[in-house]
């Protein structure tokens, strides 16, 4: 019996001591060696895998045969778990908890050679950005990834982050056209430390990578700043000025005539059109609606024999441009066959618009004419009317002669006045103050109420409100803080506009008060000093008090 090492190439081991390590038997007999034989013989620290043995004993007194146990490596695994621990000093109370990062290793031990490797799913520990302390920055501005040799025994480690006192600098991310502050993208460098005097290292690349590609904003220009200063009271602002995208298509809308009643002499319906360019604003959504030509042109009826159209000429309709969908539109012309009576006459009905000054064409089913005897009277009530008053549009008066005239050269006419249906609703806005800083957040929202008048027949919508505007507001006092503005002014608003008014956004952060105390010729920032000398000014908010005092031993 023959014991190889599969995991050493075939290397020939020694079995376990007492294993059976030869049998004999008579030639074309059995061998009876079974694998629970074989599994008796494997050396501690192994494992057996498989055994090749011949079937039954041969011949051949020169040769013995050879039975084959082929074992392997017996591993045995564990796991263990190793910390990287990020601490941060120097920033007094306002120093960073720690950060604990953790890796969950696989331990695999050979038991023959006693060789142990460790393994794990993750690609090590993440890097990790300093967090950002107002008038402090790091050594380290972020603690790099570390991933750990894999032919090392694992070790937790620790990394230390100290804080020195310096100057801080805030990026703050401006709407062009509204004139608020926009969020920045997520992961975006919103406040830079450093030391005075020191290179301020934002660039152009950092405040494009800030920009809210996603809310429809796009970079514009910004405001750097190149080194940090030597106030430590105010900090510093680099502003990224953004403007909104817009995206532009087309549409077309068309103006349909349509001809009836003349039968297979109905002339064929036309189709007028205007392509419309879309701007769509993409941070609001917005979308303006300009036309490439003023308006559908003036069409006449064609002349059909034994008939005369209920209108002689189609007006033309301007358009301008519009926040509201364009829509298509069908006019119906409708003509009518020659049965007057010889002797009668026609009185023409006009619809006309008060509001544009120009004749409209009516409904299918509206009165266009009358007929009647030289000196009768013309009986046409509002009610009349009524059917052939286009959407939109609603009666204002009319103007009717009081008798059948006798020229016969010049049709007398009815002319209906319509004024624009005028559809109200209401719209709020609000100016939200957000007052944050201190370690808490309020909001004071303000609201301005606008009626909102919808004209049915053009789409023009315009805002009204009788509210001058938002009012001033002063954010509440928080002991060591101060407010930043301090108050928020007034913000009028028109009384009429036909632009649809937005709400805005005022963020006032709340700054730490600095107490700077003079003594000695010497000026100390703290938060309690014990003041000694002949006099001292204790300054507090620009407010100095200056005070005088002796003190013996």
């Amino acid at each position: 019996m023959v014991f190889v090492d599969d995991d050493a190439n075939g290397q020939v081991i020694a079995p376990k001591p007492g294993a059976t390590t030869q049998v004999s038997g008579q030639a074309g007999s059995p061998i009876s060696y079974t694998e629970v034989d074989a599994l008796q013989g494997v050396p501690n620290g192994y494992q057996y895998v498989s055994m090749t043995a011949p079937a039954v004993f041969d011949s051949n007194d020169s040769v013995d045969q050879i039975i084959t146990v082929h074992v392997s490596h017996h591993m045995t695994t564990t796991q263990i778990t190793t910390e990287r621990t990020i601490e941060y000093i120097g920033a007094g109370g306002d120093t960073p908890d720690p950060v604990v990062q953790t890796i969950t290793w696989t331990v695999t031990k050979d038991d023959v050679t006693g060789d142990t490797t460790y393994n794990t799913t993750v690609p090590g520990y993440p890097d990790v950005p300093s967090p950002v302390v107002d008038g402090y920055y790091p050594d380290i501005d972020i603690v790099p990834a570390l991933r750990p040799a894999p032919d090392e025994v694992p070790q937790s480690s620790t990394v230390t982050v100290t804080y020195e006192p310096g100057e801080v600098v805030h990026v703050v991310y401006i709407d062009a056209e509204s004139g608020q502050v926009v969020t920045p993208a997520v992961g975006a460098q919103t406040v830079i430390s450093g030391p005075s005097g020191s290179p301020v290292t934002f660039t152009e690349a950092n405040a494009r990578a800030g920009v809210p590609t996603i809310a429809g904003y796009e970079f514009d220009s910004w405001d750097p700043v190149t080194t940090f200063d030597n106030d430590p009271t105010v900090d510093q602002t680099i502003t990224v000025h953004l403007t909104h995208h817009l995206t532009i298509t087309e549409i077309t809308t068309t103006r349909t005539i349509d001809y009836t009643g003349a039968g297979d002499d109905t002339p064929a319906d036309v189709i007028q059109t205007i392509t419309w360019t879309v701007t769509k604003d993409d941070v609001t959504g917005d979308k303006t609606y300009t036309p490439q030509t003023p308006g559908y042109p003036e069409a006449t009826p064609e002349d059909v024999d034994g008939y005369h159209p209920d209108t002689d000429i189609i007006p033309s309709l301007p358009v301008t441009e519009t926040d509201t969908l364009p829509q298509s539109s069908t006019l119906t012309v409708t003509y009518i066959p020659n049965t007057t009576v010889p002797g009668d006459q026609k009185v023409t009905v006009v619809y006309f618009d008060d509001e544009t000054g120009q004749p409209i064409p009516s409904t299918p089913d509206g009165l266009t004419e009358v007929v009647g005897r030289p000196g009768t009277p013309i009986t046409v009530t509002p009610d009349d009317i009524v059917p052939g008053i286009p959407d939109g549009y609603e009666y204002e008066s009319i103007d009717v002669p009081a008798t059948f005239d006798s020229d016969d050269s010049t049709d007398q006419t009815i002319t209906v006045h319509l004024i624009h249906q005028k559809v109200i609703t209401e719209l709020t806005t609000t100016r939200t103050i957000t007052c944050s800083g201190a370690g808490t957040s309020t909001d004071i929202v303000q609201t301005v109420t606008w009626t909102v008048t919808t004209d049915s027949v053009t789409g023009a919508t315009t805002y009204t409100t009788t509210d001058t505007g938002y009012p001033e507001v002063t954010c509440p006092a928080v002991p060591g803080y101060t407010p930043n503005p301090g108050t928020v002014p007034v913000l009028p608003v028109p009384s009429s506009t036909p632009d649809k008014p937005i709400s805005t956004t005022v963020v006032v952060t709340y700054d730490k008060i600095t107490i700077a105390v003079k003594t000695g010729g010497t000026v100390q920032h703290d938060n309690a000093l014990t003041l000694t000398g002949l006099a001292s000014a204790l300054l507090i908010g620009g407010l100095a008090i200056a005070r005088r005092w002796s003190r013996s031993n």
